[in-house]
């Protein structure tokens, strides 16, 4: 009829990626069989929806193909085909299955990146060229442990792909390493920052982990004699009778001996313990059930 838009024919379709997470909605629709020449649609990633009667009925890839159409198409998750089409990222990721799998389309020379096609074999589908050969690297690590006492050992693992040759470390105390994987000593209490930049010759990335190394002060021991054994000095005050200091170190039960002077008029002489030390054993005289004692001799 009159100003009517008459249906487009001869359509071509070629080396396109064609998705839609509904798998009732229609991946290509014709007004009829005529509306594509035979072979003008095919070379291309596909749901399983099709139609060649204006959506009034909805067939498969396999009966689509009956019609001449898409005989090298294939159907294709975008988990399947992309970097991380989650985040928007549509280049083709190693080993999809449009690598390659493309017809060549003499007025299409490159990509939307504007990387010239083909790259490999033969054309790739959808609008990225995966690029072959070497790729920068993409930088990542580990430390073990993330968190521990003063003074703090970590060990860290360098988990980067895309083979960097250089590692440029930040441990975040000033500390730093160009080492593959280092291994850094934390002396102060605190939380670090580490840093990790990678390189080849194709270019360069940077992993940032705030806040990764967590240092705590060592906890407070009491020193208890028993407890401890052999090699603590012990401090003591005579007073009384008999008055003066002595100094002892206990042996393997954990026992140190002290003998007084001679006391021949008697009375009474307290022992008082004043200090116990022994490295990494700060001592805590509430902690102990008795630090003085007195004796009377006739």
């Amino acid at each position: 009829s009159k100003g009517k838009t008459p249906d487009p024919t001869d359509n071509l379709i070629k080396n396109n990626i064609l998705y839609t997470p509904d798998s009732a909605d229609i991946c290509i629709m014709a007004w009829g069989p005529g509306a594509l020449v035979a072979g003008g649609s095919d070379y291309n990633s596909v749901t399983n929806t099709f139609s060649v009667d204006d959506g009034k009925t909805k067939i498969s890839l396999a009966e689509w193909q009956t019609y001449g159409f898409d005989s090298h198409s294939f159907i294709a998750t975008p988990e399947e085909l992309f970097v991380d089409p989650a985040n928007d990222d549509y280049h083709l990721k190693a080993g999809s299955p449009a690598i390659d799998a493309g017809t060549t389309l003499a007025e299409v020379t490159d990509d939307l990146d504007g990387v010239a096609r083909p790259q490999g074999s033969a054309y790739d589908i959808g609008c990225y060229e995966a690029v072959s050969g070497p790729v920068p690297p993409t930088a990542d690590f580990s430390g073990n442990p993330t968190s521990g006492y003063v003074p703090l050992t970590v060990a860290f693992t360098d988990l980067s792909s895309g083979n960097p040759t250089s590692w440029d470390w930040s441990f975040g105390d000033t500390g730093a390493s160009t080492t593959q994987n280092p291994s850094h000593d934390y002396t102060s209490v605190g939380s670090y920052t580490v840093s990790l930049t990678v390189q080849n010759a194709q270019g360069s990335d940077t992993e940032t982990k705030p806040d990764y190394i967590t240092v705590s002060e060592q906890p407070q021991t009491s020193c208890h004699v028993g407890a401890i054994d052999m090699g603590v000095t012990v401090d003591i005050t005579w007073s009384g009778a008999v008055s003066g200091t002595d100094s002892g170190v206990t042996d393997s039960n954990g026992q140190v001996t002290f003998t007084s002077d001679r006391n021949k008029s008697g009375g009474t002489f307290t022992c008082t313990v004043d200090n116990l030390t022994k490295s990494g054993y700060p001592y805590q005289p509430g902690d102990n059930h008795e630090t003085s004692d007195s004796i009377t001799l006739p």
